[in-house]
Formats: structure tokens, C-alpha cells, sequence
């Protein structure tokens, strides 16, 4: 059996790039990559929304969408990813 990848990114008020930042995940992933986590980090702007329509129909992988209200540091953050994670590396 071959190493599994997630794809962990918490993100906070990227409205302008988030899209972009998606698809280009989307399009040039390796078959390795078995799932994508994304925690939106208290978004006050529309990048929840975009995140949850970019994701919908992706079916290359598994995608998981976390929500978080109070804004956390990045490095707390990034814990909340790596452990939703439940492939080999990160």
C-alpha cells in the first residue's frame, strides 16, 4: 500500500485568493493525496462560503471543512488540521 497525504490549510479573511488558492490544490495534487482540511479561523468575510462552494463537488479526495469562531493563532490552528488528519504524512 502506498504513503497517504493530507492537504491541512487554516485560513482566516481570504476572500480575494482563497478560490484561486483551492483550485490550484484541486488541479495539481498527486494521487497521494487522499484528503484536503481546511478550518476557516473565525472568517468575518464571504470565505467560508467560498471554501464550501469550491469543495462541494470535489471528488478527486476527501475534503473536510472545520469551523472555528473565536480566531485562533496560526499554530494552534494548524494542530486543529493535523489532528483531523488520517493519512500518513501532513
Amino acid at each position: 500500500m502506498s504513503d497517504t497525504v493530507s492537504v491541512c490549510l487554516s485560513i482566516y479573511n481570504q476572500e480575494p485568493i482563497i478560490e484561486q488558492i483551492l483550485r490550484g490544490i484541486i488541479k495539481n495534487t498527486s494521487n497521494h493525496v487522499k484528503e484536503l482540511i481546511v478550518l476557516c479561523d473565525g472568517c468575518t468575510d464571504k470565505t467560508s462560503e467560498i471554501v464550501n462552494k469550491v469543495l462541494a463537488n470535489v471528488h478527486k479526495f476527501d475534503c473536510k471543512i472545520l469551523y472555528h469562531t473565536n480566531g485562533l493563532w496560526e499554530n494552534r490552528a494548524n494542530n486543529i488540521t493535523f489532528k483531523a488528519s488520517t493519512c500518513d504524512y501532513i
